[in-house]
C-alpha cells in the first residue's frame, strides 16, 4: 500500500490527537534551551604523517543533546494494535532523539557516523525511523504491521509499506539506517553518498518503546563511532574514529504525557 500517493487511504489509522500533533511539530531548536547534553563521545583516529610515528588524534565526535517523550494512548493506535491482550500492562513511549555530529579537523570529512544506545533494563522497540525529511531511510519495526503506516502518516513522511514490512523513502540526501540489535542495543547509522556529504550538525530520530506500565525512567548507555576520510596527495584515505572510554550512561525521566529529558 502506497501511503505517499494516498496518505489517508488507511481507514484504520486513528486521527491525530492535539497532544500528539503538538509533540511531533515541536521545533527541536526551540526545545533545546541551555540544558546540558545527556552524553558526549569524543572520537579518535590513528593518523600517520610521512616518516612519523602513528598517533591518536581527536577526530570528531557525537553529542547526545537531548530527548523528549510522549506517552501514547490507545486512541493513538490503530484498531489491530489496540487488540493486544497485554496493552493495558504497557507504557508506550514515543521518544525523539537529538544528536549533534561535531566538526572535524581541516581536510577531513565524515563517510559514516553510527550512534548506539543500550537500554538497562532492555525494552522492546515497536518502531524506529529518522525524524528528518532530509534523508533516505530504512525503518525497522519489530511488532505490529498495523502500527508502521499509522506512525508514518502521523509523522507526515512520504512512505510506502513494502511486503517485508519495512518502511523506506528515497531522496538525494545522506542516508540514514536504523540499527536494531535486540538486548544489545539500537541506534542509527548516518552515511554520506556520492555527491552528498555527511556534514557536521544536528540529526533527529525517534523510536517507540514498549515499557512496563510502572516505568518511571529510561536509562542506558550511549556510544558512537565514525569512519573519516582525509585527502592526502590527491588520494582519499579512510580511518575508523573510535572512543577511548567506555560508553557513557544517561537517564531520561518519564513524566505523564510529554516531557523533556532530565539530564544525566
Amino acid at each position: 500500500m502506497d501511503f505517499a500517493s494516498n496518505p489517508d487511504s488507511d481507514a484504520d489509522s486513528p486521527a491525530l490527537s492535539s497532544e500528539l500533533r503538538a509533540f511531533l511539530e515541536e521545533d527541536a531548536h526551540a526545545e533545546q534551551g541551555s540544558a546540558d547534553p545527556l552524553a558526549e563521545r569524543d572520537l579518535y583516529a590513528e593518523w600517520q604523517g610521512k616518516g612519523a610515528t602513528p598517533r591518536l588524534l581527536l577526530t570528531g565526535g557525537v553529542t547526545y543533546v537531548r530527548s523528549t517523550h510522549h506517552t501514547l494512548t490507545p486512541a493513538d493506535l490503530p484498531p489491530m494494535t489496540r487488540r493486544r491482550t497485554d496493552l493495558d500492562e504497557l507504557r508506550l513511549e514515543l521518544v525523539k532523539f537529538e544528536f549533534m555530529i561535531r566538526e572535524l579537523p581541516e581536510n577531513r570529512r565524515y563517510k559514516e557516523v553510527r550512534v548506539l544506545i543500550k537500554l538497562d533494563p532492555y525494552a522492546p522497540i515497536m518502531f524506529m525511523r529518522p525524524k528528518e525529511k532530509s534523508a533516505d531511510s530504512e525503518s525497522v519495526k519489530t511488532f505490529s504491521s498495523q502500527f508502521a503506516p499509522t506512525l508514518a502518516k502521523l509523522l507526515q513522511f512520504d512512505v510506502s509499506l513494502a511486503k517485508t514490512g519495512s518502511v523506506s523513502r528515497t531522496e538525494q540526501h545522506s542516508v540514514v539506517n536504523c540499527v536494531s540489535l535486540g538486548p544489545e542495543g539500537f541506534g542509527w547509522t548516518f552515511r554520506a553518498q556520492e555527491g552528498t556529504p555527511l556534514l557536521p550538525g544536528p540529526q533527529h530520530t525517534l523510536a517507540v518503546f514498549e515499557l512496563p506500565l510502572t516505568a518511571k525512567r529510561i536509562k542506558g548507555s550511549f556510544d558512537a563511532e565514525a569512519m573519516v576520510s582525509r585527502e592526502l596527495l590527491g588520494k582519499s584515505i579512510s580511518t575508523q574514529s573510535l572512543p577511548q572510554d567506555p560508553a557513557v550512561p544517561f537517564k531520561l525521566r518519564l513524566r505523564n504525557g510529554s516531557g523533556p529529558d532530565s539530564g544525566r
